[in-house]
């Protein structure tokens, strides 16, 4: 499959009916044929209430559930973080629906870490990572973007991935689409019930041409749809690209926004891709610091009335952390002992 940006018209070409045989076609096949996605659905009956199909469907998808993971994620944000990026050109252009991927790269290596926090071994690295992901600045970019869609036709959807907890682009796929059901839209619904229904008969579970298909469908019913991935970096390499050709193929209403590290020979496949830097800035650091210093009792106590003292603390946590709240939470959990 060319894995190069998709065009408009690809988007415009017959479908498939979800249930058929559907072999080895790929996501571009499946999203040629999206246009004419019709399918007949009777009326749900008084017995079948929707609370009760909504929750029969979602456990049918995938109990991955990255809305706890984003709860808990915004719930630790230092406010005032990350606006420098939501208030950048590159994230404007792309909120306007100007680009269908926004891809923001930053330094993530464990190796890095390790070297700058020598007396930190790899295992308390690991578990603070599974800490501080996802990164609070997505939940930040999510918040916002969901204020704005006071109309309900620009929907959020996310997944977060991270080292210690590995999901299969099937499962991602899957979590993406039952977030549009969570909405509570009823073409949504009447859409992916069919398939649930299919698939219950026979007791099994939708390829992921098939998700790619109920979601083209699904999209095309909003205005636009926004697509969160951060942390591609840390899925497993042979998922990545899965991941991305589903993300390429969705229909021109859909506009992603992936976060990882550098990872030049993928992005080089996807050359529409808009790329930004997204190393923290100093302001985020300082603030993150000033924050986790008042969250820590016998640090702050230690520091109350010490201005200069403080001061100097945070110039040198920011000095270090090469532009990672990782870091800088690392530097921070030291001095606690």
């Amino acid at each position: 499959m060319d894995a190069s940006c998709s065009s408009d018209s690809e988007a415009d070409r017959p479908n498939h009916l979800l249930g058929t045989h559907l072999g080895t076609a790929n996501f571009s096949s499946a999203a040629r044929d999206v246009h004419n996605y019709n399918i007949s659905v009777p009326p749900m009956g008084a017995d079948e209430t929707e609370d009760k199909l909504i929750e029969q469907i979602c456990e049918w998808l995938t109990k991955v559930n990255f809305g706890s993971i984003y709860s808990e994620s915004h719930s630790k944000a230092t406010e005032g973080t990350g606006m420098w990026f939501i208030e950048s050109e590159e994230f404007g252009r792309w909120k306007k629906g100007e680009s269908k991927i926004l891809w923001g790269t930053g330094k993530r290596e464990l190796a890095f870490y390790h070297s700058e926090i020598p007396n930190c071994n790899l295992d308390d690295i690991h578990t603070q990572l599974a800490q501080e992901k996802p990164h609070s600045r997505m939940s930040i970019v999510i918040q916002h973007l969901q204020k704005a869609d006071v109309a309900r036709q620009a929907p959020v959807i996310f997944a977060f991935c991270r080292y210690m907890e590995k999901y299969s682009p099937s499962e991602i796929f899957a979590s993406w689409i039952q977030q549009l059901v969570l909405l509570r839209n009823r073409s949504t619904l009447e859409h992916v019930r069919e398939s649930f229904q299919t698939h219950e008969r026979g007791n099994s579970r939708p390829s992921d041409v098939e998700l790619h298909q109920l979601m083209s469908a699904v999209v095309q019913k909003f205005d636009r749809v926004f697509i969160v991935l951060d942390g591609l970096d840390e899925t497993e390499e042979d998922a990545r690209k899965p991941l991305l050709d589903f993300i390429n193929s969705l229909p021109s209403n859909t506009h992603t926004l992936i976060m990882s590290r550098p990872l030049g020979s993928l992005q080089r496949l996807f050359p529409c891709a808009v790329q930004v830097d997204i190393e923290a800035r100093n302001e985020d650091i300082e603030r993150f610091v000033e924050k986790r210093i008042l969250d820590i009792p016998s640090l702050h106590a230690v520091l109350l009335g010490k201005d200069a003292a403080k001061e100097e603390l945070c110039t040198a946590i920011k000095r270090k952390s090469g532009g990672m709240f990782l870091i800088a939470s690392l530097q921070i959990e030291a001095l606690k002992s």
